[in-house]
């Protein structure tokens, strides 16, 4: 969850001041899906001081002066990345500059800057993208999927276990796979779905 450290729409104070420029961040896993705002957490400061921040995706950073904007994201089962977006108060798409912590390798860090027409003035925006390498599951890999459930089984008697009560109570069919590999050259997958009568 968002807050906290780095505030909300709920936490320190909107900036006084005309808004320079914005700094929007984007929480998401490695492989570019957006990390809930529920599961995960984002503290930003600006200068050491709590930032008043709006939105979810992308978390918008308003900025009123030159200073150093800290990110710290971080997710359960994943690892965490801090950046740096030091900011020099200017109006150029080069105003920004990024630094990311060296405990943070092996994340998705991306930064991008374009001019945009905000509230009848054109302001730069630098967009911060933040991927968390997750624990468990490899980056090369395909992506991980939020919803699943993992049981792990001790051996083989508690797993078939498994198995038997999950055939009991299938409603409707269950569909068995057979891997004939005989020939080394031709593997042949054979799908049953076999009916469940009352």
């Amino acid at each position: 969850m968002d807050g906290g450290v780095g505030g909300s729409d709920a936490g320190p104070d909107a900036p006084e001041g005309k808004i320079l420029s914005y700094v929007d961040i984007h929480p998401l896993d490695i492989w570019g899906q957006v990390l809930p705002e529920a599961e995960r957490t984002l503290e930003v400061t600006i200068d050491g001081a709590p930032a008043y921040t709006t939105g979810s995706e992308p978390v918008r950073v308003p900025l009123v002066k030159a200073g150093g904007v800290k990110i710290v994201l971080s997710a359960p089962e994943h690892r965490s990345v801090e950046v740096s977006v030091i900011y020099d108060g200017s109006n150029g798409l080069t105003s920004a500059a990024l630094s990311k912590a060296p405990s943070s390798d092996g994340s998705g860090v991306s930064f991008a800057h374009e001019l945009r027409d905000e509230g009848g003035s054109t302001i730069p925006v630098h967009s911060v993208y933040l991927g968390l390498r997750h624990l468990w599951f490899s980056a090369e890999g395909r992506p991980a999927r939020r919803g699943n459930q993992i049981d792990f089984l001790m051996d083989g008697e508690e797993a078939w276990s498994h198995v038997a009560q999950d055939l009991k109570g299938a409603k409707k069919s269950v569909v068995t796979v057979r891997d004939d590999c005989s020939a080394p050259t031709l593997r042949r997958l054979t799908l049953n779905w076999l009916p469940i009568h009352d």
